[in-house]
């Protein structure tokens, strides 16, 4: 009898600790994919994103239904799901970075800049070297701040031969209309030389597009 009347008086409290964690649960699961959509999870991890905010209602629904036991289960269920979309997300940035950075180590290469400033050209390897060892390390902030250092870095030293080009271009656009209006067409090479300037321009390949912007200037002295 008296174990009957512990059980009467236990069973509530238990319902109401178990209703506790299933809110906690759940409001650890929106933590988790709040910092997951910082990383991009849409684009990396949409599935477990997706996963967990199904998760996510069923256990509000079970709660509704007083089956918190159940609703306890999904809500774990929905935080794992959270919590991976984050690892995921975060990882996939953080790698995503890193390439980011390489691609700029390359696209200063080919344009020469490494020239144009010696230090700041190997602050950038020293960088990037630290964010590819961090990034093996599981550091990832620590890498995604070191590729960032090594982007920002590129855009120095990319910035001249950037207003070289346009102010060459600018000059030369001017050339081309003083030649329409003074009845001279440019013709067909000079626009297919334009468009190519203005294609590697607008992936950085500055250097490219000087030459090309020369070329077409010659092309208009000889008309």
């Amino acid at each position: 009898m008296q174990r009957f009347f512990y059980c009467i008086f236990l069973l509530p409290l238990l319902t109401c600790c178990t209703g506790y964690k299933v809110r906690m649960t759940l409001s650890d699961t929106e933590e988790h994919l709040r910092k997951a959509e910082i990383y991009g999870s849409r684009e990396y991890a949409s599935e477990y994103m997706d996963d967990a905010r199904g998760g996510i209602r069923t256990a509000e629904g079970l709660v509704q239904r007083g089956r918190d036991l159940e609703a306890l289960e999904a809500a774990r269920a929905a935080r794992f799901k959270a919590s991976e979309a984050f690892r995921i997300a975060r990882r996939s940035k953080v790698a995503v970075s890193l390439k980011n950075a390489r691609d700029a180590i390359t696209l200063v290469n080919e344009n020469g800049a490494a020239l144009i400033n010696r230090e700041v050209y190997d602050q950038m390897l020293d960088s990037l070297e630290k964010a590819e060892r961090l990034f093996m390390m599981d550091e990832l902030d620590s890498s995604f701040e070191h590729s960032k250092e090594v982007i920002y870095q590129a855009e120095i030293l990319l910035e001249p031969l950037r207003k070289e080009t346009e102010q060459k271009k600018e000059n030369i656009l001017k050339r081309m209309e003083s030649a329409r209006q003074a009845g001279k067409n440019p013709g067909e090479i000079v626009e297919s030389l334009r468009k190519e300037a203005e294609a590697e321009y607008a992936v950085k390949n500055f250097r490219k597009a000087i030459d090309l912007w020369d070329k077409i200037d010659r092309e208009i002295r000889g008309i």
